[in-house]
């Protein structure tokens, strides 16, 4: 996720556990990681808690590497920043004051922490509480640690409590791989995208195996309220019938519970969206179904990148169909000759703040139902003889 941008914020939820998951999933620990202070920790002598300060040095040195690593081992805190994440990660006790604004977080140096039970958990802190947010993604959370979240800032004031946490370590911010990626040469290593899948997928009690071919295939058809609507959306419903699909058309409440939500996903064979979030739900299908992607007007690029790209290395087979200008609303705003319709790539070119209010937010598509027949027929042949698709 990159900094500062507030687009992609809806995201977090499937961009914020990859770090946290490949991180307990490479030290081969379970349950989750980090200790929390809890009544039967006691602050001490470097002496008292030796044991946890090395445990808990192993797990973080894991998550850098050269100079960062040097660094850590020397001054036993290092930040790495990029264009797209900051983190910092401490070796030294932490004394988090939350409750304020901004939340407070000290380095205590030379105090140490010990434990009479080795039962070491990750604590998840989360700024920026909302109950909703924390709601809808309980099942993932709770596979992640078995604590209560300690809410270090909410939208609610009455959300964050004014107390003091101790720890004997941290990390603090978020790494970012790439568009639905779990990087594996990354640091901590060896853990790939199809991982955090399986991970998803145990966490909502899903299926895993691979779609095998069917006569009576299911196609979930992601419904969009705001931009980049499907305009004649129940006709391409009826036709994608017609070819042979039984169609579910997922609005806002068919989506709103997400453990029935995932479930149908995990058992459709054919996921159809126009691009955007909604298809992130990708990552709950099957190994060999099929997701069909509609690429509005100027977005070739992002629908590559962002979809296409994840669901080949998740061994889903991939569909796409392209617009014509004519299928775009943008038709109807600007003249035959305006870049915006004869060079999209230019306008894109100039940036996102240029680009994003005329092809992401400010178009809708009306799909040649003629032309669009065929991407259903080749998904509907993917789907009765699935394609040898390697996950990588």
């Amino acid at each position: 996720m990159a900094k500062g941008s507030k687009a992609r914020g809806v995201a977090l939820g499937f961009i914020f556990f990859p770090l946290v998951y490949v991180t307990l999933l490479r030290c081969d620990v379970s349950p989750p990681l980090l200790p929390r202070l809890s009544s039967s920790w006691s602050l001490g002598s470097k002496e008292t808690g030796m044991e946890v300060t090395e445990f808990s040095g192993f797990l973080l040195r894991r998550l850098v590497r050269g100079s960062a690593r040097r660094e850590l081992s020397r001054n036993g805190v290092t930040c790495i920043s990029d264009t797209e994440s900051d983190t910092c990660i401490t070796s030294d006790s932490v004394r988090l004051t939350t409750g304020k604004s901004p939340t407070v977080l000290y380095l205590t140096g030379g105090q140490q922490l010990s434990r009479q039970n080795r039962n070491t958990l990750l604590q998840l802190v989360i700024t920026d509480y909302e109950e909703y947010w924390v709601k809808k993604y309980r099942r993932i959370l709770a596979r992640l640690s078995s604590f209560d979240i300690i809410v270090a800032s909410s939208t609610s004031s009455s959300a964050a409590d004014e107390k003091v946490h101790c720890f004997p370590a941290a990390v603090v911010g978020l790494r970012y791989h790439g568009n639905l990626l779990c990087n594996s040469t990354s640091e901590p290593g060896g853990v790939s995208t199809a991982d955090f899948r399986n991970f998803l997928h145990a966490a909502f009690s899903l299926r895993n195996g691979p779609m095998g071919p069917t006569n009576s295939p299911t196609m979930v058809l992601l419904s969009r309220r705001k931009s980049r609507k499907i305009l004649n959306e129940e006709n391409v419903a009826e036709l994608a019938r017609e070819v042979g699909f039984r169609v579910i058309v997922a609005t806002q409440e068919v989506v709103r519970n997400l453990q029935n939500f995932t479930e149908l996903v995990n058992g459709c064979n054919v996921l159809m969206g126009v691009h955007g979030a909604g298809l992130t739900n990708l990552m709950f299908l099957r190994p060999q179904a099929v997701v069909l992607q509609v690429v509005p007007w100027g977005l070739d690029w992002a629908s590559t990148a962002y979809y296409a790209r994840p669901a080949k290395r998740l061994g889903l087979q991939y569909v796409e169909y392209h617009i014509e200008v004519e299928e775009s609303s943008l038709c109807n705003e600007y003249p035959k000759d305006h870049p915006v319709l004869t060079d999209p790539w230019g306008i894109n070119l100039k940036g996102y703040n240029v680009s994003k209010p005329v092809y992401t937010d400010g178009q809708n598509v009306r799909i040649n139902l003629a032309r669009f027949k065929d991407t259903l027929l080749k998904a509907r042949e993917l789907v009765r003889n699935p394609s040898k698709v390697s996950v990588e």
